[in-house]
């Protein structure tokens, strides 16, 4: 596992090292978010157990982004999203390496080895404005979502009520729901930012992800926060302490192949 792992590692870099490059080629402003913040200041890498890589966009850097990746073709690296990427039903543009094949544990669907993007928006001047932003949001968005993922919620009727909402729903009144609310929310800048896809943890004071510099992460460079100290501790609190033994393992994968393109994969006869 450890080997596959530093493999994954690898062709996970190889994604990210493109979604630099067009940033920087488009003056784009973009950081390493989440597990993989935390990876480039307290390991200067992965988290060495981490399977994914998190990046998050201001959104109209997000919006300019999508503009281009979509336009443009690319041999390997193909960009997917709801509302521009048929029966695709994730609200965050995730960009996939075409030569590999990847199964989520809460999805039987195959893609390829992937790096998620998501876009941050202003959510207004009071955290309970902000909350209430938040659960406005999913509102559309979580009908969308249940098209495609499976949740494990303890609470089964809400989640069944919510996966039948997603089946009545046209995908692209999501969409439009979604697109509407995030330009609404990205006209006037507020005290408040979040990832509206994340946790309400997210919810962070806008100064601290407005700037960004070159930060180490492995053998490259990648753009981090200037303020990732204080995005951080907000977000996990102690970012600097590993968790307990037990729960440094991977929590994304249930298959992997580095070598099968998921077209291929999803054409054996063994895929239903």
């Amino acid at each position: 596992m450890e080997q596959q792992l530093k493999q994954l590692h690898g062709r996970l870099l190889l994604i990210m090292d493109e979604i630099h490059r067009i940033c920087v080629d488009n003056n784009i402003n973009y950081t390493l978010a989440g597990g993989s913040l935390i990876g480039a200041v307290r390991h200067k890498g992965f988290i060495p157990w981490d399977d994914d890589i998190d990046v998050m966009m201001p959104y109209k850097d997000y919006s300019k982004f999508c503009d281009i990746v979509f336009n443009m073709d690319h041999e390997w690296l193909e960009f997917k999203v709801a509302g521009r990427t048929k029966n695709f039903y994730h609200t965050i543009l995730k960009a996939y390496d075409k030569r590999t094949t990847l199964i989520q544990k809460h999805t039987n669907e195959p893609f390829g080895v992937f790096v998620d993007i998501f876009p941050c928006v202003y959510v207004g001047n009071t955290r309970k404005r902000a909350v209430f932003e938040y659960y406005f949001y999913r509102i559309f968005a979580a009908p969308l979502l249940r098209k495609t993922v499976r949740y494990e919620d303890k609470n089964i009727f809400k989640e069944g009520f919510i996966s039948f909402i997603g089946k009545l729903v046209p995908t692209s009144l999501c969409v439009s729901c979604i697109r509407w609310n995030y330009a609404r929310l990205s006209k006037k800048r507020t005290k408040y930012s979040t990832d509206l896809d994340g946790l309400t943890k997210g919810i962070v004071y806008t100064d601290y992800i407005e700037d960004f510099k070159l930060g180490e992460f492995e053998d490259r460079s990648y753009f981090i926060l200037q303020k990732a100290h204080e995005y951080l501790s907000s977000v996990f609190g102690d970012y600097m302490a590993l968790p307990p033994v037990e729960k440094r393992i991977p929590h994304l994968i249930s298959y992997l192949d580095l070598n099968v393109p998921y077209s291929e994969y999803k054409l054996n006869k063994d895929y239903e």
